[in-house]
This record gives structure tokens, C-alpha cells and sequence, in this order.
């Protein structure tokens, strides 16, 4: 458009550059023509002189139209310079333009292409997975299972050595297990001999329960109390009752819960283990070793007062 609007204006500055040329050249040759046709003589100066002033200024005129014919004409050539020199450069552009449509179109048609490649090969590649996946999880399946068979019978093996114990190597979950066996049946047994009408199988009692069932008036009138005190004071007696077992019993019989197949428990056995656990270092402190024998003993000696009971 600009390079239009630029032609249009070097035609029309031409035009009219020429029209006013020929203009005063008309009437420069008009006034000359005049002067011969009338025969002016040098008589006439006045009109003479005016002819003159009127011919000089008009070939001024013609002068300064041709300067001004030249620099149009110099301004027509920079114009039609910058006309080409614009073409050329809307060209490249048009051409430029053309390149970027066909590279953007270019690069739509490989998007496609790339997409329709990734999305094939994604699909391709989801499959394997699946297949890889699945055959992992079973094999971890079948690991998984085999592990726990390996556990299981790993725990049956070590609950077996720890129930079935040898002589030649005594399990020390299996020796604390058994000395917290013991001061359990030991406190119920104390529990029975003092409240035996009271009394329930299976219960883990504690010395306290002996002291708070004695006091508790829902449990005993007077009468009941009295003998129950009386019986409670023999048996400490009997055993010669320190009031410091009572903490000794509480910590050693924490691991009496997990023994299995409490049945059958013996002074023998109870004495083996009580030396075990004291040769490895486990009794020291409020659970000594002399505290675990005289708990062994109080133990014996309370079971064989168990056995008068009707």
C-alpha cells in the first residue's frame, strides 16, 4: 500500500511540473510574438521597459521551475529508490511470511506425528508394564508367602525351644519366663489359703488383692475378716514375709504371662533357671538371686500348706 501511495505522488509532481512549465514558456513566446507584431520601437520606452521587467521575471519564473523541475526530479529518483528498496523489503517479508506459514505447518504435521508416536509407543510400553507389573507382584506374592512360612516355622521352632528347654542350654526368655510363672502361682496360692471361699482359677491375683478383698465389707462380715486376718498373719509368718518381696514379685512377674504350658512347674526346675539367670547377669537389685531363692522357697512351703485345704 505504501509503495502505491508513493507512485501515485511522483506522477502527479510530474504532471504539474510540466503543466506549469509550458505554461510560462506559452507566454513567454505570447509577449515575443507581441512586440514583432506591433512593431515597438525604441519611442516606447515605458511599455518597452515593462515587456522587459515582465519577459525577465518570467524567464526568472521558467529558471526557477527548472531548478525546481531538477529537484523534483532528483526527490522523484530518492523516492523511487526507497520505492524499490520498500518493495523489495515487502517482498522479503511476503517471502519470509510464507516460509514462517509453511514451518508452522510443517511443525503441526510432525506434532501429530510425534503425538501419534508417543501415544503408540505409551500404549505399547503400558502393556509391558503390566505384564512386568503383574509378574512382579507375583512373584512377590509367592515371596511374600514363602517368607511367612519361613517365620512361622521359625517362631515354632523357637517356641519349642523355649517350652521344651535342655538341660545342656536354658533360653533366657524361657528361665524369666518360668521364674515369673512361679511368683505368679506363688501369690495365688497365698490368695487361696487366706480367702479359699474367695477364691477363683485362673485369676492372676496380687498380694494387694489378698489385703484389699480382706478390708472390702462386701466381701466378708466381721466375723469372716477376723479369721481371714488371722489366717493372713500365720502365712506370712510361715513364710517369713518381707514387705519387700511384694515389690520383688511385681517386677519378676511381668514375663510369667507368656509362659506356655504352666503345668508342671518344679522347685527343681525353678532353682535351675534362678541359677541360669544368675550366672547370665538378670538378677541384681531388688531381683537378686537371694530374693528369687527365698520366692522359690515361700512358694514350696505354700504349696505344701495348699494341701490341708479342704
Amino acid at each position: 500500500m505504501e509503495c502505491k501511495t508513493v507512485s501515485m505522488t511522483l506522477d502527479d509532481l510530474m504532471t504539474e511540473t510540466d503543466r506549469r512549465a509550458n505554461q510560462k514558456l506559452k507566454e513567454i513566446h505570447y509577449f515575443d510574438t507581441r512586440n514583432h507584431a506591433h512593431g515597438l520601437k525604441p519611442s516606447d520606452d515605458r511599455e518597452n521597459k515593462v515587456l522587459s521587467n515582465e519577459l525577465e521575471n518570467r524567464k526568472q519564473e521558467v529558471t526557477n521551475l527548472k531548478e525546481e523541475f531538477l529537484d523534483l526530479t532528483n526527490r522523484i529518483e530518492e523516492l523511487k529508490g526507497k520505492k524499490e528498496a520498500l518493495s523489495k523489503t515487502f517482498d522479503e517479508r511476503e517471502t519470509r511470511l510464507d516460509s514462517l506459514e509453511e514451518a508452522v505447518e510443517q511443525n503441526k504435521i510432525n506434532q501429530e506425528k510425534e503425538k501419534k508416536e508417543f501415544n503408540e509407543n505409551h500404549a505399547k510400553n503400558m502393556k509391558k508394564s503390566d505384564v512386568v507389573f503383574e509378574r512382579e507382584i507375583d512373584e512377590a506374592d509367592r515371596n511374600f508367602k514363602k517368607e511367612i512360612t519361613e517365620i512361622y516355622q521359625k517362631n515354632k521352632r523357637v517356641n519349642q525351644k523355649i517350652t521344651t528347654p535342655t538341660k545342656e542350654n536354658l533360653d533366657i526368655n524361657y528361665c524369666q519366663a518360668y521364674i515369673g510363672r512361679v511368683c505368679l502361682i506363688l501369690q495365688a496360692i497365698m490368695y487361696h489359703i487366706v480367702l479359699p471361699d474367695q477364691f477363683a482359677e485362673d485369676y492372676p491375683y496380687k498380694v494387694k488383692d489378698i489385703e484389699e478383698d480382706i478390708n472390702d465389707e462386701d466381701l466378708l462380715d466381721d466375723q469372716e475378716r477376723q479369721e481371714a486376718l488371722k489366717r493372713w498373719a500365720d502365712l506370712k509368718e510361715n513364710l517369713r514375709w518381707e514387705p519387700s518381696i511384694e515389690k520383688t514379685l511385681k517386677m519378676l512377674q511381668k514375663e510369667g504371662n507368656y509362659m506356655a504350658n504352666p503345668e508342671g512347674l518344679t522347685v527343681e526346675e525353678a532353682e535351675r533357671v534362678a541359677e541360669e539367670l544368675n550366672k547370665q547377669g538378670r538378677l541384681r537389685g531388688r531381683t537378686s538371686y537371694e530374693k528369687v531363692k527365698k520366692i522359690i522357697k515361700m512358694w514350696k512351703i505354700s504349696y505344701t500348706l495348699a494341701q490341708s485345704l479342704p
